[in-house]
């Protein structure tokens, strides 16, 4: 029995070859791409962050009424939102709208991530 050499290669194992080695050239550039993509991602998040964390100032509101209870079980969890009073990054007061749960009473105070996101009240 005669030895093949590479030149007696049926036309159909080189195609086959030529296949396998453009998927694995395409495989390796996604993986690569994927990487350099999340890469990118995070480092824009991480930024986000940093900005967003300079911009907030924590603060301590203090609702000027009363968060009612419901007679729903699960009502600890629910929020509602009141109108409060809080000092801004400047120390002047300010009135807006304010995230509590409900059951608080008029005087509580709720913190603030973001005071200066608070919605302003139209009529107090």
């Amino acid at each position: 029995m005669a030895t093949r050499t590479k030149l007696d290669r049926r036309t159909t194992d080189r195609i086959e070859d030529a296949a396998a080695w453009i998927l694995i050239a395409v495989g390796l550039l996604t993986v690569l791409l994927s990487y350099g993509i999340g890469a990118k991602i995070h480092n824009q998040v991480l930024e986000r962050g940093r900005v967003e964390s300079a911009e907030r100032t924590p603060a301590v509101a203090r609702l000027l009424s009363a968060s009612t209870m419901t007679s729903t079980p699960d009502s600890s969890s629910i929020t509602v939102m009141l109108p409060a009073t809080w000092q801004d990054r400047s120390g002047s007061p300010q009135t807006g709208v304010v995230v509590a749960p409900r059951g608080l009473p008029a005087g509580s105070t709720v913190r603030l991530c973001q005071p200066d996101q608070a919605l302003a009240i139209i009529s107090v």
